[in-house]
């Protein structure tokens, strides 16, 4: 029995042992087989979507004409929602104005009791999902107050890494310089995040055509400084750069103002951008349109600037600009390569209206549009803006009489706005008056001298290039293409011919007042907007004026009337007060061709306009 209980135990112990190997061994083999490795993620696409300039515009409406246009935000949404689906990782910028530019701004601008005390176009970018908007000159329309109140109600970041309190020294406390942006990419199980800096800047040239109240306290810094500083600051710590500017693609020779577009300084000084979003100039720019001067000229192919892609949405969200940007790192760790950058425009002329964004911005619309249909008083006839920058017309006289009335000026001067601006015999509303002045411009009234008025005159006189009889065309818009209708004007009050067969600088023949031939030592009391009293299309310079010998003024209807002493609202009063008005030319102004003084019937068909002129927007 013993002998059997030993045999067993051996065989037990034995047995152990054996188990005790094998699972060594095991486990030995288990630790030479490779584990599977991790799913790694080494490419992702990123896209970016921008709008810029949309200046208020969300429902498909022209409020100029007004009719029915493929425009606005509610299109520019579906585009949105489309490319969000196609690829989850995207990113939604604006580059800014979209405070001011329709009825729908403006009334808003006064009517302030705004749905949960957010602006309508706060409300439209909140509900799209924006990640970032930046400042553009015309937010600042209305005042700084005005713009803290609307930024307030943002649920992304409002940025301007270029305006600064002066108090302070840092930037303005609404905005942001940049913000960064993180978009996890998923594949196949794995995960990694694209770290993304998007950096705003606004052209610092606001000075030129805001009023100072308007901005009082704050400074417009370089944008190139701003942004180079930042870009330095911020490349080791993300994979994209994104720089969204308020400012179109500068051309040599065709910059009203120093530093107003600064796009391809930004592109020089920052190789490392990614991309840039441009806006302002209300330019269609991708891989697939190039950038090109007044005379429509290509100067940078396919929208690249320096090895950076610049694109740029047009405005009133005709576009969607989109970019597509590929990354990859090849052992799934490290930072993100840029491999590649793609860039289109996708027009809004297609796509749906997007239901709910309509919806919520209905009530705003039908509340502006019965604003626009009040009755303000009476018209005898037609006055059309129609040829209004070939030859004197009643529209043109009547915003001038209005200038002169209520700036009690002997002189006034006016630019076409909107060459399709009517008003019909019979009522006048509201809307037609939007339609003929669609800018948000304070009057003043200045003391200038007959040699101020001169130069004044011959500089508007640039507009039209030298007329030829070989070549019968009356060219417009200046010898280069620069000058846009709206930086056209022509005065009332003294008669001139314009004889367009003469270089520019000698134009100007027969100037009189009262009948009498203008002297150089006469005196002249003259009204005209803030945009040309702060420096907007170069009048001022033209007289010799500038911050240091700036002129005397007489009338500023800002501080006369506040709000509504923006010109737009003189004109409506001016009707209302009249009860009825009468189209009335004086033909105050001819334009001369060597022979005899061009007729409109002549010259009609002749009129040269180009459209890529006609969508600048410096104003």
């Amino acid at each position: 029995m013993r002998k059997y209980y030993r045999r067993s135990l051996l065989s037990l112990i034995l047995a152990l042992i054996f188990v005790t190997v094998q699972g060594l061994a095991t486990v030995g083999l288990a630790a030479k087989t490779p584990k599977p490795p991790k799913p790694k993620v080494t490419s992702a696409k990123l896209t970016i979507l921008a709008t810029s300039d949309v200046h208020g515009h969300i429902l498909p409406w022209n409020y100029l004409i007004p009719k029915v246009e493929n425009i606005g935000l509610s299109k520019a949404y579906s585009i949105i929602q489309k490319e969000r689906a196609l690829n989850p990782y995207n990113i939604v910028v604006d580059a800014g104005d979209f405070l001011q530019g329709s009825p729908l701004d403006s009334y808003y601008s006064k009517e302030t009791n705004w749905s949960n005390n957010i602006h309508p176009m706060i409300q439209m970018y909140n509900y799209m999902s924006y990640d970032a908007v930046v400042l553009g000159n015309h937010e600042f329309n209305y005042g700084k107050t005005f713009l803290g109140k609307v930024i307030a109600g943002a649920n992304f970041p409002v940025l301007s890494a270029n305006t600064y309190d002066l108090k302070s020294g840092k930037v303005w406390a609404p905005v942001k310089p940049y913000t960064i942006k993180e978009v996890e990419i998923v594949q196949d199980k794995a995960k990694a995040k694209v770290k993304v800096a998007i950096i705003g800047v606004t052209t610092p040239a606001i000075p030129n055509w805001e009023n100072a109240q308007n901005y009082a306290g704050l400074e417009f810094h370089d944008q190139v400084d701003a942004t180079r500083r930042l870009v330095t600051q911020l490349r080791k710590q993300v994979d994209v750069i994104l720089i969204v500017t308020h400012s179109g693609v500068e051309i040599d020779g065709q910059e009203s103002f120093l530093n107003e577009n600064q796009a391809a300084a930004i592109a020089r000084a920052c190789p490392e951008a990614t991309l840039i979003v441009s806006g302002h100039k209300h330019a269609v720019i991708d891989n697939s349109n190039a950038i090109k001067d007044g005379n429509r000229q290509v100067v940078y192919d396919r929208g690249i600037i320096a090895g950076v892609p610049v694109m740029s949405p047009g405005r009133w969200a005709t576009h969607v600009s989109r970019a597509e940007i590929y990354l990859e790192r090849p052992t799934g760790k490290g930072p993100w390569m840029v491999r590649e950058v793609s860039t289109a425009n996708l027009p809004v002329a297609d796509a749906p209206e997007d239901k709910r964004l309509s919806d919520l911005a209905w009530p705003y619309q039908d509340t502006t549009l019965q604003y626009l249909n009040t009755q303000i008083g009476n018209s005898t006839g037609l006055f059309s803006a129609t040829d209004a920058n070939l030859k004197d017309t009643p529209i043109i006289d009547l915003v001038n009489d209005v200038q002169r009335y209520y700036g009690k000026a002997q002189l006034a001067s006016a630019a076409m706005f909107n060459s399709k601006a009517v008003i019909k015999p019979g009522v006048v509303k509201l809307q037609d008056i939007y339609s003929l002045y669609t800018f948000e411009n304070y009057l003043y009234t200045i003391r200038v001298s007959g040699s101020q008025l001169r130069q004044y005159l011959e500089h508007a006189a640039r507009y039209y290039k030298q007329y030829s009889p070989d070549s019968p065309i009356i060219g417009t818009n200046g010898a280069d293409g620069s000058i846009a209708d709206y930086n056209y004007d022509m005065v009332q009050g003294v008669n001139y011919t314009v004889d367009i067969t003469l270089p520019t600088g000698s134009r100007i023949k027969d100037l009189t007042y009262q009948g009498t031939p203008v002297q150089d030592n006469d005196s002249f009391t003259l009204a005209l907007n803030n945009y040309r009293y702060n420096g907007g299309g170069g009048y001022m310079a033209a007289m010799g004026f500038s911050t240091t010998t700036p002129a005397q003024v007489l009338f500023d209807s800002q501080k006369a009337y506040g709000d509504g002493g923006q010109i737009r609202d003189l004109i409506a009063r001016y009707v209302q007060e009249k009860g009825s008005i009468s189209p009335a030319a004086d033909s105050h102004w001819t334009l001369f061709t060597g022979k005899t003084p061009v007729v409109p019937e002549n010259i009609n068909d002749g009129v040269v306009s180009p459209a890529d002129n006609a969508t600048d927007d410096n104003q």
